[in-house]
């Protein structure tokens, strides 16, 4: 699991180290504007693809397009998901945030 926000890395970090134990989360899974050049707490020109690409060249390296459909972003952002969307990652618009609804589709077992 990888976090991409447009907040304060040191906030998401202490949240995650609350809900999930003291240092499960890492700079290398909390992706903010800061790693791509932009001031944490303010939004990225191009959404948050140039965020989530970054992830996915750290991991998969300089062919990371062929896995983007392994990526999944979940934004209450529309704007957002439209553009990650077009740039072959997969994207749930979530206006209400990140509920266990909104999730449900990846634990359905279903076919």
């Amino acid at each position: 699991m990888k976090i991409v926000s447009f907040g304060v890395y040191e906030v998401i970090r202490a949240y995650c180290d609350r809900a999930l134990g003291e240092g499960n989360m890492t700079r290398r899974d909390i992706s903010t504007p800061s790693v791509v050049g932009v001031k944490d707490g303010c939004s990225v020109n191009g959404g948050k693809n140039p965020q989530m690409q970054r992830l996915c060249e750290e991991k998969y390296g300089a062919n990371w397009r062929v896995r983007a459909d392994r990526v999944v972003l979940f934004d209450d952002d529309e704007r957002n998901v439209v553009a990650a969307r077009t740039a072959g990652f997969r994207a749930v618009h979530t206006p209400a945030g990140f509920t266990r609804q909104s999730a449900s589709w990846i634990f359905d077992t279903t076919e």
